[in-house]
């Protein structure tokens, strides 16, 4: 008798997603939608220009803006307070 790895999940229908996001032919979608991320045209993608220290500064506060605004409390208590 062969055992579902997925028995554990409550809801049937949830379970049958996640068997065909997992499935063969998907997992090969995957891996092809990952090499052809790497390797476009099975070359090597060539090096991005470097970040500048602005550019990183205005990532670093959209993001600390977006999860507060997300979860007020939890951030404020994971990272502590924006001075």
């Amino acid at each position: 008798m062969l055992i579902d790895p997925l028995d554990f999940l409550p809801c049937r229908k949830f379970r049958d997603g996640v068997k065909a996001l997992m499935g063969p032919d998907q997992l090969v979608n995957y891996v092809s939608a990952l090499k052809n991320a790497l390797w476009p045209g099975g070359e090597r993608r060539p090096p991005s220009e470097p970040r500048t220290e602005a550019d990183k500064a205005a990532t670093r506060d959209s993001a600390s803006r977006k999860l507060s605004a997300l979860m007020p409390g939890q951030f404020t208590v994971m990272f502590g307070h924006a001075h």
